[in-house]
């Protein structure tokens, strides 16, 4: 397989392209259903990502609020910290990749971080049970704040209690209220599908998400999963090596380096990639098409510097893809 046609399977995968052999999400929800987690750090953005993936007329806008987010007024799309400390998109029934992934990103020593904010070890587990206690209904983070009102640092524990709280599925967040993220806790919000998360084996769920990963970033490799996940390498090898045993995967050797898809891609046909390879689209910030890899190399047209797209301190613009392959800001 050679790059084009990496490129062009991963636009099919990714439910960019359209093909046969898959079937096509139609709405926000069953876009975020079928990509498990978009990143949505950008939150207008990550709404985008998700249209754009369920053949909706959408474009990037540069704004901080989106009216795409009334996915989320019913909790049937929520946007958390599931993985590598930062925001994604979910679905509900999905929630449990936040309890399975998010909890990686959050570690650290308490008796550090609670010197860092200049309080004790049990001021900031206080507050943190303060500021769950706040949000038995949807909150805005103002109204949070009001918490932490009593420290010189306040918006930044209020801010780092609300990402653990996020990362370890006890909160979620709603539509914005205005300008400002709102927050309601996940048992209040969605009490059937926490106890479902709680109850999943560790290693069943680990397989289900390398599974649907490789099914809609494919082809690609066990250290992308890994980056994208934040799951350790051993374990993230052990489920995907199963799962191409058991024919629910397929591998695909490409520079000598280990790629997977999903089984329905050898039902895609020559002409459906030529037709993806025409393609071209202008994606918001952060976009699942090229955050979701941990090599980025052949994603970009030659010439093109990535971080026109992203810098190196993680901020992000909109960009074009044309041919497959990133050609720049769009």
């Amino acid at each position: 397989m050679d790059t084009k046609e990496l490129l062009a399977r991963r636009l099919i995968a990714q439910a960019l392209a359209p093909t046969d052999a898959r079937p096509a999400p139609t709405t926000l929800a069953e876009a975020a259903r079928y990509m498990v987690a978009t990143q949505g750090q950008n939150y207008a953005g990550g709404l985008t990502d998700l249209a754009i993936r369920a053949g909706q007329d959408a474009a990037p806008t540069g704004k901080n609020t989106s009216e795409l987010d009334a996915a989320m007024a019913d909790y049937e799309v929520i946007r958390t910290w599931s993985q590598r400390g930062t925001l994604h998109f979910l679905h509900r029934d999905d929630l449990w990749v936040a309890l399975l992934c998010g909890h990686r990103s959050v570690a650290g020593n308490i008796v550090r971080l609670a010197t860092a904010f200049g309080i004790t070890t049990d001021e900031y587990h206080s507050i943190q049970q303060a500021t769950f206690d706040a949000c038995p209904q949807l909150t805005d983070r103002a109204s949070l704040r009001s918490v932490t009102a009593h420290l010189p640092q306040s918006s930044a524990v209020t801010s780092h209690h609300l990402r653990r709280l996020g990362a370890s599925g006890q909160i979620i967040q709603g539509p914005k209220a205005g300008q400002h993220d709102t927050f309601i806790q996940t048992q209040v919000a969605l009490p059937q599908e926490l106890e479902q998360a709680q109850q999943r084996n560790k290693a069943d769920a680990t397989t289900e998400l390398a599974q649907r990963y490789f099914s809609t970033r494919g082809p690609a490799t066990i250290e992308d999963f890994c980056w994208w996940s934040s799951l350790p390498k051993g374990t993230s090898l052990k489920a995907t090596e199963q799962l191409a045993a058991d024919g629910k995967l397929l591998r695909t050797d490409i520079g000598n380096q280990p790629h997977y898809m999903a089984p329905w891609q050898a039902d895609v046909t020559g002409k459906e990639l030529t037709a993806a390879r025409r393609l071209t689209f202008h994606l918001p910030p952060f976009d699942e098409y090229f955050i979701a890899y941990k090599n980025r190399d052949a994603l970009f047209a030659p010439g093109v510097d990535p971080l026109t797209v992203m810098t190196k301190n993680g901020i992000s613009w909109p960009f074009t893809v044309a041919g497959g392959a990133i050609t720049g800001r769009a």
